[in-house]
């Protein structure tokens, strides 16, 4: 009897999976037009559809996500032009506990920087014990990488990014693995867990740290959408300072980090009702998707679909609306979300 009970618990757990997973399929489908015209130009958008797709649809611990985040994370791997998950290694969704977070990857970076349209060339690398090099700063700066070929390059003191730009100009970021080691205890959440990135494959995490800074603080800015992108992907960090209970599987290594979460705002309470079928949760992420949109800028209706629903506003309905109407729109969600915070402040 017993054995009977479990088959068929197995059954409605396994109906339910396939339900909510036909739910996403349908959700990411239907927003397709929307993904291609937030795509950069030089992106093919039904690939990359199929790319977020086959990311989630593999992935039980994403499924297993709030719709309205992985949604929001789509958006925004489709707002850099970086398929998620994907052997390029370019970027990579990542479960949060039931939210996702959009996180790019070194190579992305390098991706960024090359449709920037700003540089001639880029590179990097470490230097290690053996190897030789030069490196001054001042009014004449000099920085040169000799690798250790013929023998044991001995251990890694430092890491490097170096760039120069189509106009000819040169730059670079040289940090000491001590300085590697107190951006990542500072900017990374993970940072000591035995299954964190920093601990299993310190070198990409390294690279992608002085990669960040050279895009970030030495290249010079461009006014162009490729160069803002660039910009502002080397601008953020991907984990902040606070601690969150996180459940991270990498696209290739399947590694799995979970932590306590220790929330950052003064006033939170998890899962608080602020209404009745309104909790602080959905506040968050209400709150959250609006600063995406106000970063985003350009039309709001394409970055509100996803908030509001496509049965509610679809893009038929909201080609044929005036600008004001459309402001409007954005305005009262605006509204909705700062009356929701002064309940969430209560």
């Amino acid at each position: 009897m017993n054995k009977q009970l479990d088959i068929q618990s197995a059954k409605n757990e396994s109906s339910l999976t396939t339900s909510k997973t036909n739910k996403l399929y349908e959700m990411i489908r239907d927003r397709s037009e929307t993904i291609a015209k937030i795509l950069p130009d030089t992106n093919d958008s039904s690939s990359f559809v199929q790319a977020c797709m086959s990311a989630i649809m593999s992935n039980p611990k994403l499924q297993a996500c709030q719709p309205m985040s992985i949604m929001k994370s789509v958006m925004e791997s489709a707002r850099y032009g970086l398929e998620p998950n994907s052997p390029l290694s370019h970027a990579a969704l990542i479960p949060y506990g039931d939210k996702v977070q959009f996180i790019i990857e070194y190579r992305g970076l390098l991706k960024l920087a090359w449709n920037s349209g700003i540089i001639k060339s880029i590179d990097y690398d470490k230097i290690c014990k053996n190897d030789s090099y030069i490196y001054t700063k001042g009014y004449d700066p000099t920085f040169q990488h000799v690798p250790q070929i013929d023998g044991e390059r001995g251990d890694v003191i430092a890491y490097y990014a170096v760039a120069e730009t189509l106009e000819g100009g040169k730059a670079n970021v040289v940090m000491k693995v001590q300085e590697i080691v107190e951006h990542g205890k500072r900017f990374s959440r993970s940072f000591t867990h035995k299954d964190s990135p920093w601990v299993t494959d310190f070198d990409a995490m390294a690279f992608k740290t002085v990669i960040r800074q050279l895009l970030d603080k030495k290249l010079p800015k461009s006014a162009t959408p490729a160069g803002r992108l660039m910009q502002e992907a080397a601008h953020i960090e991907d984990l902040g300072k606070e601690k969150v209970e996180m459940e991270i599987v990498r696209p290739h290594d399947e590694v799995e980090v979970e932590m306590e979460i220790v929330r950052p705002h003064e006033h939170e309470v998890v899962g608080k009702e602020l209404r009745p079928g309104v909790s602080s949760d959905d506040f968050d992420e209400i709150q959250s998707f609006l600063d995406d949109i106000t970063k985003m800028g350009g039309d709001f209706g394409e970055k509100l679909y996803p908030l509001i629903g496509t049965k509610t506003l679809t893009p038929e309905i909201w080609s044929r609306l005036e600008d004001d109407t459309k402001q409007n729109i954005y305005e009262t969600v605006v509204s909705y979300a700062a009356s929701l915070e002064e309940d969430y402040k209560r």
